[in-house]
This record gives structure tokens, C-alpha cells and sequence, in this order.
């Protein structure tokens, strides 16, 4: 690799340190190295920090500085491009982002002389609509929550797969993962943890009112449909739909969302050949 584009969260590199080391670094190897700081807002009429049309047709591969929110806010806003991510840790727990600020420069030189392995994981597409009419779409690598708006009680889901009725669960809320979601708020609620390679979907229920509603592990293929109904007093009420912890939008009563698996995956690169049970066991310790 000879091109790559640096994309830094300011609130974790806030003097550009590390950012300034890396790309003065790559431009001594004789590589090409663009620069975009996050977290300065979002571009103006769209869901991103980074847009994907300012990265130049030759990059190669992206490099996130950050934690694993950068990550995965870099991977929803260039998914579209396919460029290869790799993340520098600069957070806590770090499960995306498994390269350490310490061995920065050694994976540096391991990506110019090709010395890596690209995982593929896929991600997650979701549809809002209301009254049968599309309201928005999205993308989310770990997770699409549906969530009781603050001043709710719970909230009434109709739970569909495939056109086939699943449930009805009255609940705080649902959690729909990807495989690589499943680590992250599916398992905080007691949710199954599914290899990252795996092709498949996650529902979680968050803080159900039965005993009886357990996580559902499906096909990567299948289509989830979820509709929110009336409350047990049979009152309408309102909803949050979320992507990746960030990206927000309302929800009614009557309003559906499908999710999916979507057209494109994310492509991670690692350096290390560790296995993902070796990562999970030492990032559980």
C-alpha cells in the first residue's frame, strides 16, 4: 500500500500529535497521506463527519485514530467507497480498533509492505417508515436500536421475519445486532455473543416484561420488520430509532422499521493473526 487517508477524532489526538507523526511518517516511506479531522460536527445536511467524495480515488486504506465510535462512524460514512479501515486504539475497551498507539508505526509499515489480512463484516441496513411512505434509511455496522422515548413507560413491538409473525414483546425497547454488534449493548443485556465472520442477525430485547422473550439468533438474509403498536392502556406513543449509538430518528405508533443485512460489508484490516476468542478472552479479563 502507498496511499492513505488519516481520519482523526479530535477529542482523543487534540493537538494533531499522533496525526502529524503518522503522516510525516508515511510521507518519508514515499506514500501518500490525506488527513480529515471528526468530530467537529456533522457536514451540513448529512449524517457524517467524514464525506466519502473528498477521499481521492487511489487511497488505499483509511486509518482511524480514535476509538471504536470512530470506527465506527468512519466505517458508515465511507461504506459506500469499500476502502479498507484499519483502527488505532486511542479509547478503552478497543474491539475494532485493536492496534495499540505504542505499535502505531510497526502497523504502518506492516500495511506499506502488504503485510496484513482483510476481514469482512458485514453490516446492517434500516428503513423507517410511517404511514406506508419511507421516512429515512440508514447503515449501522454494530447495532439499530429501537428505544422508549424518556417520558414513555415501555413501549408495544410487533415483531415480524420474513412476512412471518415472530412475537410481541412490551418492553423498554429491541436490539438488532450484527454479528460484530453482538459484543457491544446486546451483550451489556444479556445477549449471545456471535463470531464477527458469521452472516448473521441478532434481536435482543431490552429490559422485556415477560420473562419469556429471549435474544433470537436469525439468517444473515432474513428481513426483520418492526412495527410499533399502542400501549397496554391503548394510547399511542413514541419511540427512538438509533444507528450505532449515534444517529437518531422518531418513531410513532403504527410506524415500522425493516432491517436487513445491507449490499455492502465493511472491509477491517488486521495485522495480527489473533483469533477472535483470543481477543474476546483478553478484552473480558
Amino acid at each position: 500500500m502507498k496511499s492513505f487517508y488519516v481520519v482523526t477524532n479530535t477529542a482523543k489526538d487534540t493537538d494533531y500529535s499522533l496525526t502529524n507523526s503518522v503522516v510525516k511518517y508515511l510521507e518519508q516511506k514515499g506514500c501518500y497521506c490525506g488527513f480529515v479531522p471528526f468530530a467537529r460536527g456533522f457536514i451540513p445536511g448529512e449524517d457524517k463527519y467524514v464525506d466519502p467524495a473528498m477521499i481521492p480515488e487511489d487511497v488505499e486504506a483509511i486509518i482511524v485514530l480514535g476509538g471504536d465510535g470512530t470506527l465506527l462512524q468512519a466505517a458508515r460514512d465511507t461504506y459506500s467507497r469499500s476502502i479498507p479501515i484499519i483502527g488505532v486504539n486511542l479509547g478503552d475497551m478497543g474491539y475494532l480498533t485493536d492496534i495499540s498507539e505504542g505499535d502505531v508505526f510497526s502497523a504502518l509499515d506492516a500495511l506499506i509492505e502488504d503485510r496484513f489480512f482483510i476481514e469482512k463484516r458485514m453490516m446492517l441496513k434500516g428503513t423507517l417508515y410511517s404511514g406506508g411512505a419511507r421516512v429515512m434509511s440508514n447503515i449501522a455496522l454494530n447495532d439499530i436500536v429501537i428505544s422508549k422515548s424518556y417520558d414513555q413507560r415501555m413501549i408495544k413491538l410487533n415483531i415480524n421475519v420474513d412476512d412471518s409473525f415472530l412475537n410481541t414483546i412490551y418492553a423498554d425497547g429491541l436490539i438488532m445486532s450484527s454479528p460484530t454488534g453482538s459484543t457491544g449493548y446486546s451483550l451489556s443485556v444479556g445477549g449471545p455473543i456471535i463470531a464477527p465472520d458469521a452472516e448473521a442477525l441478532l434481536i435482543t430485547p431490552l429490559a422485556p416484561h415477560t420473562l419469556a422473550n429471549r435474544s433470537v439468533v436469525l439468517s444473515g438474509e432474513s428481513k426483520i420488520t418492526i412495527e410499533q403498536g399502542t400501549n397496554k392502556d391503548g394510547a399511542s406513543g413514541d419511540a427512538i430509532v438509533v444507528f450505532d449509538g449515534n444517529i437518531k430518528s422518531m418513531m410513532h405508533t403504527g410506524d415500522k422499521v425493516e432491517i436487513e443485512k445491507s449490499e455492502t460489508d465493511v472491509k477491517l484490516i488486521k495485522i495480527y493473526k489473533s483469533s477472535f476468542l483470543d481477543v474476546l478472552s483478553m478484552k473480558m479479563r
